[in-house]
């Protein structure tokens, strides 16, 4: 590994990689996390300090196969495991830019031969994502200050590892005893609204009758039709909204004189006070019009 590849006269870097790679490669099956994570080494400040961060998890990731992570440090480092799984699988171990680069990135120099070994036959014919992550259950461990620190670990591991299977978090317990209790509750509880809604419904309808029944019976009782003298009916003691009712009805009452039923309406005559009154008011009425009516004609006659 100490001669390195002769890139020759290249003028841009553009150039450059298209000389050591040149057939280009698909994009990778997993997302790249478009915020910019930062991966600070505690002594080492610069770029550097993130380069060896992920040479670490590179490292550890392709001898166990599956490395408890932040959640960062995961985003930031599975592209890199799958780029370099991609490399190996499209140029081999004969392409010495493939080489150099996977004596960069891992530190442990005998897992380059399980990566082009082990790992490229494993990957060869998969076409999805090499790696998969998983989120694990939030932990809190209490410090010597009594204060508590919060981390949210997942876990990043290869396809095809010798492990037992991450369980899905995903998992239905609608045959859960609490399940199955709460949609009972909840059954009972809806159905009982709908009764009362029911009731309440059957309360103001019969409030709305009962309000409606002596408004009925009190405009049965006061709507009289007039009939006198053979010239018909006329509702002279009934709003208009009560001759509505009453007509809608089929309940019109009439008060006459003691002359015989001229109108041809078949009600039968009422002989109560109220219609007495009614046509006794009606009689006085017309005479006065008639007296008015002589004294204007005498007064033209002078």
């Amino acid at each position: 590994m100490s001669r390195r590849f002769d890139y020759g006269t290249v003028k841009t870097t553009v150039e450059k990689y298209a000389r050591v790679f040149p057939r280009s490669l698909p994009s990778i099956k997993v997302p790249v996390s478009k915020e910019k994570i930062k991966l600070r080494h505690k002594f080492i400040k610069t770029g550097e300090g993130r380069c060896y961060h992920l040479k670490a998890a590179l490292t550890s990731l392709f001898r166990d196969e599956r490395i408890e992570l932040s959640k960062y440090t995961a985003l930031a480092v599975r592209p890199y495991a799958e780029r370099l799984i991609q490399l190996a699988i499209e140029y081999g171990d004969c392409h010495k830019p493939t080489m150099e680069t996977c004596d960069y990135w891992i530190e442990e120099k005998e897992l380059i031969h399980k990566l082009f070994k082990d790992l490229v036959p494993r990957f060869e014919n998969c076409k999805s994502s090499y790696t998969l992550l998983h989120r694990l259950p939030d932990k809190y461990e209490k410090l010597d200050n009594n204060n508590w620190k919060f981390t949210a670990p997942y876990i990043l591991e290869l396809k095809g590892n010798p492990y037992p299977p991450v369980p899905d978090g995903k998992h239905l317990h609608e045959n859960s005893l609490l399940n199955v209790l709460l949609r009972e509750a909840g059954k009972k509880f809806y159905s009982e609204g709908r009764k009362a809604t029911a009731s309440t419904d059957l309360d103001v309808k019969a409030t709305i009758s009962r309000i409606r029944r002596p408004i009925k019976e009190s405009a049965m009782s006061s709507n009289l039709c007039c009939c006198q003298n053979g010239k018909g009916c006329c509702c002279c003691c009934a709003t208009p909204r009560v001759e509505e009712m009453m007509k809608a009805e089929s309940g019109i009452s009439r008060c006459c004189t003691d002359q015989a039923d001229s109108c041809g309406c078949g009600v039968q005559k009422s002989i109560s006070s109220a219609s007495k009154e009614c046509c006794k008011n009606r009689q006085r009425r017309q005479h006065q019009q008639q007296q008015q009516q002589q004294a204007s004609c005498c007064k033209q006659n002078n």
